[in-house]
């Protein structure tokens, strides 16, 4: 990676040259070529672009800025009222979207001018955006939870209930933060001065009703048992489509567009996963989750403290390597020594999610921050990096209020699926 090859590159290389060494070459190859047709054909990935395609409907659809309106008009009068309506419309957009980036994207292009407009200081403006897309992974249904769920075997449905609450949470903890900093420092964001009727406030939320529906068929349907996490993204798609048309934000060009984006993401992705499964070949070969968690169970450490300290070791890696990569490649490893230690491996996978989501928001390589300066080019990186440490502050302190008490994310499973 640090020679500047692509991460599916670097996977297959490195993976090739790893097995070659532990058996031999024909081993090697012969691996590869199973992976590089069993992956792609494999039912169980076909979730990814499905949601990727969900995704980017919305995104085309513009329903990110009819969610932005709505907020900005429920809780635009509170202190900082600008910067909690994003992070409102960041989390309810990066809900059905599953990711950060194109909600940081969206925030970026429809926020941002608005928060310049009335004074916004520009570290509360871009951290704002950087701390309600780094909500993607958590907030259901998160492509990193689905791509965990399957790596570990484990109830995708079980894990999006499970995030829901830490989710909520932490964007309970992130707008509290905002409304608290500008009413001690109103020059950093300023009160709105709109005042808008009940009639308006409606009219607002009416219009971002499509995101709340996709959202209530996707995991209602999921958690009721109606349709698979699969066919709940393709479900979610043909109502997305269906909305969207009926509201006439759809036509060919912009159909068109989501398609090819979608292509281009799931190609991307898929070289990924193989490279990863050739990386999760290398690591059985190894024997490094049984080395692990020997490793583990023999150091002189409360297992509390091993958990920490793998919980740390993945927030250092978060700084140079994507998310998606890192799940990958990680999970395979610690999966089974959380197990071994006795932990909820839903408990972890929540909680593993937050600490590699820290990951997208933290300098020097998170890519939301680069996705924002791709938006905001006038903005200096400095300054998105000084807005977002606020934000990593926030939900550091989430993570430890969830990590002293994990029922906080187990419970609404233990009770829906009990």
């Amino acid at each position: 990676m640090f020679m500047g090859l692509p991460i599916s590159m670097a996977f297959l290389l490195s993976s090739l040259i790893f097995i070659s060494m532990i058996n031999n070459s024909g081993t090697a190859l012969s691996l590869l070529s199973k992976e590089l047709f069993g992956t792609p054909t494999n039912y169980s990935w076909t979730v990814i672009p499905f949601f990727l395609f969900l995704g980017y409907i919305v995104f085309y659809a513009d329903f990110g800025k009819d969610l932005y309106t709505a907020a900005y008009r429920i809780v635009g009068r509170l202190p900082g009222g600008l910067a909690v309506a994003t992070i409102t419309a960041c989390a309810g957009f990066a809900a059905v979207v599953g990711n950060g980036t194109a909600p940081c994207v969206t925030m970026g292009a429809v926020s941002l001018p608005e928060m310049k407009k009335y004074k916004y200081k520009d570290t509360l403006a871009t951290g704002a955006i950087i701390g309600g897309c780094s909500l993607g992974p958590i907030i259901p249904p998160s492509q990193p939870l689905i791509i965990y769920g399957l790596l570990a075997s484990l109830s995708v449905g079980k894990l999006f209930m499970a995030s829901l609450v830490p989710g909520i949470l932490l964007w309970i903890a992130f707008s509290v933060y905002i409304v608290l900093q500008c009413k001690i420092k109103p020059e950093v964001g300023p009160k709105g001065q709109e005042i808008f009727t009940l009639k308006e406030k409606l009219q607002a939320l009416v219009k971002a009703i499509p995101i709340l529906v996709l959202f209530v068929i996707i995991i209602g349907g999921i958690y009721l048992g109606v349709f698979s996490a699969t066919e709940a993204g393709a479900i979610g798609c043909v109502v997305a489509m269906i909305i969207a048309l009926f509201m006439r934000r759809l036509n060919w060009e912009r159909l068109k567009n989501a398609m090819i984006e979608t292509g281009k993401a799931t190609a991307m992705i898929l070289l990924i996963l193989i490279g990863a499964q050739m990386i999760s070949r290398v690591i059985t070969l190894a024997k490094l989750p049984y080395l692990l968690s020997s490793l583990i169970e023999n150091l002189a450490v409360s297992p509390y403290m091993a958990v920490v300290v793998i919980f740390l070791i993945f927030f250092a890696l978060g700084f140079v390597i994507d998310m998606m990569p890192l799940i990958l490649i990680g999970v395979p490893v610690v999966h089974p020594a959380i197990v071994s230690l006795g932990f909820d491996p839903i408990w972890f996978a929540i909680m593993l999610s937050i600490v590699i989501g820290l990951g997208t928001i933290t300098p020097p390589v998170g890519i939301n921050l680069f996705t924002l300066k791709g938006v905001s080019r006038e903005t200096p990186i400095g300054t998105i990096y000084k807005g977002a440490i606020p934000f990593i502050a926030v939900t550091i302190l989430t993570l430890v209020v969830c990590f002293v008490f994990p029922k906080i994310i187990t419970w609404l499973p233990a009770i829906l699926y009990s």
